[in-house]
């Protein structure tokens, strides 16, 4: 299929053509920064630490509320070794058998106070690797949290660099497609928007710069037999195909 067009055109056309690529490739790179996939990365591991911190800490409350009952009870006993030795000492006229009673309940406070303490300190030691996984997970989420700081920093600059560059291609955009007749330009943008990201490609020898495959050889010896005004279309992939011819 041809279209007779004035040659100047398509050399505007090679450049849109071009445009369009380096406007692909930037809102590529835009999409796919490597600062925005290590951010991700980063956000992923502090949801799965948090996640295995919170558990650990539901542990270390249950430890602690366990804890709190244990001193509770400690001080319970300290205060009745207390009440019973002042009693004893009082009891100065009490019957032996009284005070054999006291001296034998001071002992047992002593060893239900023991016994409590003991499995405190069982506790507390159950408790040591719970609050030393804790401050490590803090201390690797400072970590992560300051390395994500720099990759929002190094990512916006580089978003903010890209988009200036993208603005300047737009402007740019707009003074191409002036120079470009409406048909052939309504052509281009068609293709473009089967084919992406662009509607036009440079035949080099016998293969499409689009597409990269080789036309045959008969297309591309009538090809060249076609004067410069007319517009081909690649067989393969439906661009439109850039002669050497047309750009001179």
């Amino acid at each position: 299929m041809t279209e007779p067009m004035p040659q100047q055109p398509f050399q505007a056309l090679a450049a849109l053509q071009e445009l369009d690529r380096e406007v692909h490739q930037l809102r590529h790179r835009r999409g796919n920064l490597p600062e925005a996939t290590a951010l991700k990365e980063l956000l992923d591991a502090e949801s799965s630490a948090a996640s295995s911190a919170a558990e650990v800490e539901t542990a270390r409350l249950v430890l602690v509320e366990r804890q709190v009952e244990l001193e509770n009870a400690i001080g319970r006993q300290t205060k009745r070794f207390h009440d019973l030795e002042r009693q004893m000492q009082a009891a100065t006229n009490a019957a032996p058998r009284d005070l054999e009673a006291m001296d034998h309940e001071l002992h047992q406070v002593l060893e239900h106070r023991s016994r409590l303490e003991d499995e405190e300190l069982a506790l507390m030691e159950e408790m040591e690797p719970l609050e030393q996984a804790l401050e490590t997970a803090h201390q690797a989420h400072l970590s992560r949290a300051e390395e994500m700081a720099a990759l929002r920093v190094v990512g916006s600059a580089i978003v903010a660099e890209i988009d200036g560059t993208l603005e300047e291609r737009r402007v740019t955009r707009e003074g191409l497609v002036g120079a470009i007749p409406e048909a052939l330009l309504s052509k281009y943008e068609a293709i473009k928007v089967k084919v992406g990201p662009i509607g036009a490609a440079r035949l080099i020898g016998h293969r499409c710069d689009g597409c990269s495959l080789d036309l045959p050889a008969v297309e591309v010896d009538r090809i060249s037999k076609l004067g410069v005004e007319e517009v081909v279309t690649c067989e393969n992939c439906g661009r439109i195909l850039l002669r050497a011819s047309q750009l001179a």
